[in-house]
């Protein structure tokens, strides 16, 4: 536990592979662990950024070993114990659940991953001081394209896929609604042809000319209460934000937004525009 003092975890949603995330800064450099398998965390949870220093919520350790949780986001949920949080002392025998969903996690699991990340970044560093003699003129050339990390796209065509989805739903129910508002011009020139021409076609039509009034009135207050009760632009733009939080680079130590390029284009292009890391579809 002395090696996590004056530390802090970052805890979050991984990019791409959909883990938890731990992240930990070990003398400036900022390194990784996973807990659970691919897509065990829910899109509640929001994503580790280690890079901008963001995640769902993280781990204050201090130089005394007293622990800390913190929400770090106000729209996130963190639960300590099943009690609602912002911030709150824990303990490693405390239950952490994250997001609406509550995704369940034990602090003393996440001190682990932390504990051997730690561990492993420091043995690395007597490894290196050990070798500092030894290295080569290959050891030292720059890392290229071909040596770059691989990280697996594959969650993100879901992602455009659902994303995509959601957009037409939204477009069908707007394009419904127009045709409903849309009826009522119609409807009424029509019933009032109708009852115009009812002295002379018979009383019997006017019975066309009520039902063509009632359904023009219908059409008219249901497209008042639509309109006056449509979000579809607060929904439009949740699913937007949704879009830009999760269709991102898989790396989590670069995140950023794909932009509008389709999944398609993204298994083309094979590397990530702006970290250079490979794209794979494992």
């Amino acid at each position: 536990m002395n090696n996590l003092y004056n530390k802090t975890i970052l805890i979050g949603r991984e990019p791409g592979a959909n883990r938890l995330l731990i992240a930990i800064n070990v003398d400036g450099a900022v390194k990784l662990g996973t807990i659970g398998e691919n897509d065990s965390v829910n899109r509640s949870v929001s994503r580790c950024r280690p890079g901008e220093n963001m995640a769902h919520c993280m781990i204050e350790v201090s130089n005394t070993g007293a622990m800390k949780v913190v929400n770090i986001n106000d729209a996130n949920m963190t639960y300590v114990d099943g009690a609602l949080i912002e911030s709150k002392r824990v303990t490693a025998d405390c239950k952490l659940e994250l997001g609406c969903e509550k995704y369940p996690v034990k602090v003393k699991d996440i001190l682990a991953v932390a504990k051997e990340i730690v561990l492993a970044k420091q043995e690395a560093k007597q490894e290196r001081n050990a070798q500092s003699g030894a290295q080569t003129n290959a050891n030292s050339k720059p890392k290229q394209a071909d040596d770059a990390d691989s990280f697996s796209i594959k969650g993100l065509e879901k992602v455009w896929n659902d994303h995509n989805a959601d957009l037409k739903r939204l477009q069908k129910e707007q394009k419904r609604l127009g045709l409903i508002k849309g009826m009522y011009l119609p409807c009424t020139l029509v019933s009032s042809a109708v009852g115009f021409l009812a002295s002379s076609l018979g009383s019997g039509v006017m019975f066309v000319s009520y039902f063509l009034y009632a359904l023009a009135a219908v059409a008219l207050f249901y497209g008042l209460y639509k309109t006056f009760t449509d979000n579809s632009l607060e929904v439009r733009e949740k699913l937007n934000d949704e879009f830009i939080d999760n269709y991102s680079c898989p790396n989590p130590k670069c995140g950023h937004f794909m932009g509008n390029l389709p999944y398609k284009v993204l298994r083309q292009n094979k590397n990530c525009p702006y970290c250079r890391c490979k794209f794979t579809e494992d």
